[in-house]
């Protein structure tokens, strides 16, 4: 089966514990025996954000990595450490955001055509993370709601805010109403289109926007507090 590796952590003196996302049954972790050892063939192929086609055996506390080729070790994310440092980010997103068992197929064709689109892009923007961060909020069933407001109901362009907590955008109607401080961000009409094509445009069209450090903010902030993981800005 395809996967994607994730993390790797030590196990033993010379194994390692291995978390994939795989294309059948989603993120799983295996035990891949001496493969810290210099002679180990295998090593290469199980560093973060490699595609791979792996073959996994059930063990009877882990399951152990058999049979690995390679089929996309991403060379150009690799060569540049910009690149790198974003995928990186990206797949441990994905292992701390997953749970185990959780099958998907939608998070693995997210996950590979975020890395094909970085590996064959001249440059990667920021921007590009946090719309993989927020597809992946989606994909979980935490879609930010960003066409109504969530006081009000109502449909409107005059958009003053977000609201973490309630998880969507706020109107200029529903201003006076009491909100916490702690989880509204104020954000412009052009911060919430720019939010909007971070959770619903292409990767294209993404990349075609510079980073908004506010919007990121808020999009991480609304990751921590939905997911309950220590989630850090990149």
């Amino acid at each position: 089966m395809l996967a994607i590796v994730l993390n790797r952590r030590d196990f033993k003196e010379f194994d390692q514990i291995i978390s994939l996302y795989t294309s059948e049954r989603g993120k799983i972790e295996a035990l891949a025996k001496g493969v810290k050892k210099i002679i180990s063939k295998q090593s290469s192929h199980l560093e973060p954000f490699v595609l791979i086609e792996v073959k996994v055996i059930k063990g009877r506390e882990l399951d152990h990595i058999a049979k690995i080729s390679m089929v996309n070790i991403f060379k150009n994310i690799r060569n540049n450490l910009e690149k790198s440092l974003l995928a990186n980010y990206a797949v441990r997103l994905v292992d701390k955001m997953v749970i185990i068992g959780e099958n998907d197929k939608k998070i693995f064709g997210l996950t590979r055509s975020w890395l094909e689109y970085v590996d064959g892009v001249a440059e990667a923007e920021k921007s590009l993370l946090y719309s993989f961060m927020v597809k992946l909020l989606n994909c979980l069933g935490f879609a930010p709601e960003l066409e109504k407001c969530v006081n009000c109901g109502l449909s409107r362009k005059n958009f003053v805010g977000f609201d973490i907590r309630n998880g969507g955008v706020h109107c200029r109607d529903c201003e006076k109403i009491t909100i916490d401080k702690n989880y509204f961000f104020s954000l412009t009409s052009g911060e919430v289109n720019f939010f909007k094509v971070l959770l619903n445009g292409s990767w294209e069209e993404t990349a075609s926007h510079l980073a908004n450090e506010r919007i990121l903010d808020v999009i991480v902030k609304f990751a921590r507090f939905h997911c309950g993981q220590k989630i850090f800005s990149f």
